[in-house]
């Protein structure tokens, strides 16, 4: 059994070997994706399977590792395959990825990661507990968390896989919609940051917040209406 779950880290092996042997970290860059946008969509008209293929391999590299382009390829996605196409690219794809971070926490580093972070695994288990399926949908919905991280820490969580898969892949859906929509211009985008702008931040940080106002004004409500 523990050497199935090892088999978990030969394709992650394998994809940062890839990384640092290609210096992945410079290519994939704001500047270089620019540079190279005519190249990369003629190879998205020839290979288009192999070009989501690609993202999958890169969306489970970032939800492992501390990766900065997680944001980056949402906005390529929407470049080479539109808002609608890239949307669902960028929602499956990070989906997977964030579940494979999932697993490799669960399955292969729980024991060393949860005597380290005991106190960070109590708290997610007890807002869990308290919040359900919301402590994570609010995580997700606000991109200011590192998205490796949250993948590693519900790791260590009670969270059944299929809950955390569904959630995370509707929580990330409005990021998704707007770094796919900002890759439809990306000729135009001069930083990743400017799309995160604090009144873009307040929306979500607003959209998150909704399910938890919902639920307190419906217990107010059902308090003011028992005898």
């Amino acid at each position: 059994m523990m050497s199935r779950r090892w088999l978990l880290l030969l394709p992650l092996a394998v994809l940062i070997a890839l990384y640092f042997s290609l210096d992945l970290k410079h290519l994939l860059t704001l500047e270089a994706i620019k540079a190279q946008q005519l190249n990369l969509v003629a190879f998205r008209n020839e290979r288009p399977l192999l070009t989501i293929a690609g993202f999958l391999a890169a969306y489970i590299a970032v939800g492992v590792l501390p990766l900065p382009s997680a944001a980056l390829l949402a906005v390529l996605s929407g470049a080479l395959f539109g808002l609608f196409g890239g949307f669902l690219v960028v929602t499956f794809t990070s989906a997977i990825g964030a579940c494979t971070g999932f697993l490799i926490s669960r399955y292969l580093l729980r024991g060393p990661l949860s005597r380290r972070f005991a106190s960070q695994a109590r708290t997610i288990d007890e807002g869990i507990a308290r919040d359900g399926l919301l402590y994570l949908a609010s995580v997700r919905l606000v991109p200011v968390l590192p998205f490796s991280l949250i993948n590693v820490a519900f790791g260590l969580s009670s969270m059944p896989l299929r809950s955390f898969y569904w959630v995370s892949q509707l929580g990330m859906a409005p990021g998704a919609v707007l770094f796919a929509n900002a890759g439809r211009e990306l000729s135009q985008l001069e930083n990743l940051h400017d799309l995160l702008s604090p009144g873009v931040i307040a929306s979500l940080v607003l959209v998150a917040a909704l399910p938890w106002l919902a639920r307190a004004l419906v217990g107010t409500l059902r308090r003011r209406s028992s005898p």
